[in-house]
């Protein structure tokens, strides 16, 4: 259930995400009538970047089911690498979506023993050894037991020196066991990424008591080099380090949207 019509052996990749390809079940028409979606941050970005003409791998646990080769099929049509997205035996995981009456999404997700956080060493291994860049985040990488194997790919990528990491925490509240909780795992996280990006939401709800520049200045400390804050219609602000110039050419273009 592997490949890609755009693969090629030994090509270099401009970008390989990594994290959970979930199963969006938006209501559609008629009441309790949902239509399946393929959706997931990480999934998303990798179908966006394909988008914009990048050559994008992505690492995504697939599971050979009804969902997952909906999950598949799309992401092959949208040309992306699937060389490095394992077979899993595990279900897809689940999100109910919910619209409120401005339209504003909330998710109950079912995600118990699903596929997307059954990464092995074996499985992280696979990552191209040609990209330019990493990205990680949201759900996949603070869920256990393969949160650490993602983790110590992007540990090892980033210790080679020419590999940008690119993480995104895209916060779920309902996920993460108190707002204390969801500050240490992003936290850990911002130690290996160069680019740091969030939403508004995201930073209000882990750090209520601060503004964006604070919040940006302290993850900077963390160790990102580029943090960047989006606000939806509002646009987005960016902060940096001064050694971030030289390097921000290496970042594709449209890949903070």
């Amino acid at each position: 259930m592997t490949g890609s019509a755009h693969s090629r052996p030994g090509a270099r990749t401009d970008v390989t995400v990594i994290g959970e390809a979930i199963i969006d079940l938006l209501p559609a028409g008629p009441p309790r009538t949902f239509q399946a979606v393929p959706g997931g941050s990480p999934y998303n970005v990798a179908v966006g970047l394909a988008r914009l003409g990048h050559d994008v791998a992505l690492m995504a646990r697939l599971a050979d089911t009804a969902f997952g080769r909906i999950l598949h099929d799309h992401a092959r049509a949208e040309g992306i690498d699937l060389r490095t997205a394992p077979r899993a035996a595990e279900p897809s995981t689940l999100a109910v979506v919910s619209l409120d009456a401005s339209a504003r999404a909330s998710y109950d997700f079912y995600l118990d023993g699903t596929a997307d956080w059954q990464w092995t060493a074996e499985e992280t291994g696979r990552a191209p050894e040609g990209t330019a860049v990493l990205h990680f985040g949201s759900i996949a990488s603070w869920t256990p037991p393969g949160d650490a194997r993602i983790h110590d790919l992007a540990h090892r990528l980033r210790g080679r020196g020419d590999v940008l990491i690119s993480y995104d925490p895209n916060v779920r509240p309902g996920l993460l066991v108190d707002r204390r909780h969801g500050q240490r795992v992003v936290e850990r996280a911002l130690g290996l990424a160069h680019l740091a990006k969030a939403s508004t939401d995201d930073v209000a709800w882990l750090y209520p008591d601060r503004t964006q520049e604070e919040v940006a200045r302290h993850w900077l400390g963390l160790g990102a080099t580029v943090v960047v804050i989006t606000g939806s219609a509002d646009g987005a602000c960016r902060r940096s380090t001064a050694r971030s110039r030289a390097s921000s050419s290496s970042i594709p273009t449209g890949f903070v949207t």
